[in-house]
Formats: structure tokens, C-alpha cells, sequence
């Protein structure tokens, strides 16, 4: 068997293989793609991944800012929308950057952050997006996010999450999940492959965040919590928040 050393799930190798869950993560995309419908304006989708929220936005008629941190997402989300239609291509715009510093220059009636990707980012991450995010702001806009957190009814012997599949490419992929509650996240691995075959190993770690945390956190920053949805449970032990934020005058 031929094995690579763990890369992380986010860097050029891992983005492909990221992608090929993501895209098929339906979790909270009724509930987002509601809030861009309830709120006029251009769209700003940071941590846009491969397109997987980024993509019902344009379906809906709006002017659509996708922004990623990895360039590997960046290129593989421009290679998608180029096949689009002209008129659709118009309205979309791709930008290689960090969602916890931002300065693009304009407002959006709307800001999403999916796939509870703001709890990849450290205290002084979340403190960079929450004051970028009400920087780019309209008046009346609004920030949507998700952040997971751990069940109340989750019990150190709970059995850590394991689930089987295929990419798109046909290889067998089996995903691993450890929760460490005392440290306050979710240590994810994805292994790609089997023997006698390579087999890839990608990691990641997601931080358990509860909403209060985010809501206090938001509001350090000039942001009101205007409303709060709980979505359909992720897994045996993690619960999802769904909060959209509004500018809080100053």
C-alpha cells in the first residue's frame, strides 16, 4: 500500500475531495437561500467552496461576490461558472480571499457564510469576520451563518461518527469524526482510497461553538441577532444554529 502523510482538508489536494461532499450538503440551503429571498441586494457567499451555495443564489436572478480562501476553490468555482450562460456569468464574480479579512470595496443586502464554516476560525478569526462583515454591509442588510454545537444529551462514551461512500471518481471514502468536548471541537479525517491501492488522508478541525458565544461575539462587533433557527440535526451529538445578524447602530 502506498500512504501519504495527512494533508489538511482545505489545501490544494484536499479541495477536490472537500468539494465531493460539500456540493451534495443540502443542510441549510432552504433556510439561506430563504434569507437572500427575504433580503434585497447583491450577495456576498464567503467560504464559497465549489459553488454549492453560491450557485442557487444566481438561480435566483441576484448579483452574486463568491469569496474563498483556497486557491485550489477559487479556480475550480471559476471553471464551473464559465460554463454558465453569459447573462449568468454577468452576475458573478469570483475573489480569492480571507473571510476574516475582507475589504471588497462595496455593500450586499446579504452576507452568507454556510456549511457552519465560521467555526473554522480561531477568536481572533471570527472577531476579523464579524467587523468585515458589518463593514460591507447596506443599511438594512443582514449576516447568515451557521455554527454547530454539542448536544446536551452527548455522553463521553457516545461512539465517534463514522460514514462509508465514493467520490466522484469512483474511489472508496470513508469519513471519521472525534469530538473533544474539553477542548471545545471536532477533529474530522477523510480517508480516500484502500489497500493495496494509495490511500489519502485529509484532517480537519471544527470548533463547537454555542450561539450565545457567536451572538455575544457579533455584537462586540455591531451586530444584533435578528433571528435564530435551529436546523435539523446533523449527527447523534451535534446541533446546528442558523443566525442572521443585522447592523446595530453605533
Amino acid at each position: 500500500m502506498t500512504a501519504m502523510a495527512s494533508e489538511d482538508l482545505y489545501s490544494d489536494a484536499g479541495a477536490v475531495i472537500y468539494d465531493d461532499i460539500a456540493r451534495h450538503d443540502a443542510s441549510d440551503l432552504r433556510e439561506m437561500t430563504r434569507v437572500v429571498r427575504d433580503h434585497p441586494g447583491p450577495v456576498l457567499d464567503l467560504a464559497a467552496g465549489g459553488g454549492r451555495l453560491t450557485f442557487p443564489f444566481l438561480a435566483l436572478g441576484r448579483e452574486v461576490t463568491a469569496l474563498d480562501y483556497a486557491p485550489a476553490m477559487v479556480r475550480l468555482l471559476g471553471e464551473r461558472l464559465g460554463r454558465l450562460p453569459r447573462a449568468v456569468q454577468d452576475r458573478a464574480q469570483v475573489v480569492h480571499g480571507d473571510m476574516s479579512a475582507f475589504d471588497l470595496g462595496t455593500t450586499y443586502g446579504v452576507i452568507t457564510v454556510g456549511t457552519t464554516s465560521a467555526s473554522l476560525l480561531d477568536d481572533a478569526g471570527r472577531a476579523g469576520l464579524f467587523s468585515s462583515a458589518r463593514q460591507h454591509l447596506d443599511p438594512d442588510g443582514v449576516l447568515v451563518l451557521t455554527t454547530v454545537h454539542l448536544s446536551p444529551t452527548w455522553r463521553p462514551d457516545d461512539p465517534a461518527v463514522e460514514l462509508q461512500g465514493t467520490t466522484t471518481s469512483g474511489r472508496p471514502l470513508q469519513m471519521r469524526e472525534h469530538v473533544d468536548p474539553g477542548r471545545g471541537h471536532r477533529d474530522v479525517t477523510l480517508v480516500v482510497g484502500e489497500a493495496p491501492d494509495a490511500v489519502d488522508v485529509f484532517t480537519t478541525r471544527i470548533r463547537l461553538i454555542p450561539p450565545e458565544q457567536i451572538r455575544a461575539e457579533a455584537e462586540e462587533h455591531g451586530l444584533s441577532l435578528l433571528a435564530q433557527q435551529a436546523l435539523p440535526l446533523t449527527g447523534n451529538h451535534l446541533l446546528t444554529e442558523l443566525m442572521t445578524f443585522e447592523r446595530s447602530p453605533r
